[in-house]
């Protein structure tokens, strides 16, 4: 999986995540599970790739912890922005599972 750096507004602020410049806490897997505090952490700290404007992380992840059941179309990487889980930032987008 590849997570580029993103822009976005919030509360009137423009605000950069660069996962080049972030500590590797992650979780993926199954949108349910993930919110439900499981799914895959990346088997080691990733691999940084340089993309067409920044630098881009590419994580792998042990799928059979990402709590997919086979019937799933969506799933979901979230950043945690502390060592305590404190949720960070989150996408969702489609997936296929093999």
């Amino acid at each position: 999986m590849t997570v580029a750096r993103t822009e976005f507004e919030k509360d009137g602020s423009r605000v950069v995540f660069d996962p080049a410049e972030r500590a590797v806490r992650y979780r993926f897997g199954a949108p349910d599970v993930v919110e439900q505090g499981g799914g895959a952490r990346p088997v080691h700290g990733g691999h940084i790739v340089d993309g067409d404007d920044h630098e881009i992380l590419v994580l792998h992840f042990p799928t059979q912890d990402a709590g997919f059941d086979g019937d799933e179309s969506l799933g979901k990487l979230l950043w945690e922005r502390d060592e305590n889980g404190e949720h960070g930032y989150a996408g969702t987008d489609h997936v296929i599972v093999r």
